[in-house]
């Protein structure tokens, strides 16, 4: 899924910016994204390790760091992230490049 975000509303640059998607290994923060609520007890804004995904449910089994294991039964509640569009190829959102880019086009 790929959309384009307006980084500052002063000077209208624009990025691409893609989601990445939840894989199994992977870990996640935790968003408590209405309607689609957390199991209860597992607070929003957590990392948690995708441990499995069943194709049937479409159900996600994460663990956290004490290691309890949750289910997500909605794929919003699951965030891994962003990578943005620079210099013709895609960077993780926390690269120094990328971090550059959005200082000096916020400032």
């Amino acid at each position: 899924m790929l959309k384009r975000l307006d980084l500052c509303q002063e000077q209208r640059s624009l990025m691409q910016l893609r989601k990445l998607s939840a894989r199994i290994g992977a870990v996640v923060r935790t968003v408590d994204a209405y309607p689609y609520s957390l199991p209860k007890g597992l607070p929003d804004g957590v990392e948690v390790t995708v441990v499995s995904y069943d194709l049937r449910t479409y159900n996600y089994v994460v663990r956290d760091a004490p290691g309890r294991e949750w289910t997500i039964r909605a794929l919003q509640n699951l965030d891994a992230g962003s990578e943005y569009m620079l210099g013709g190829r895609w960077l993780p959102e926390d690269h120094p490049l990328v971090l550059a880019e959005l200082r000096r086009t916020c400032t």
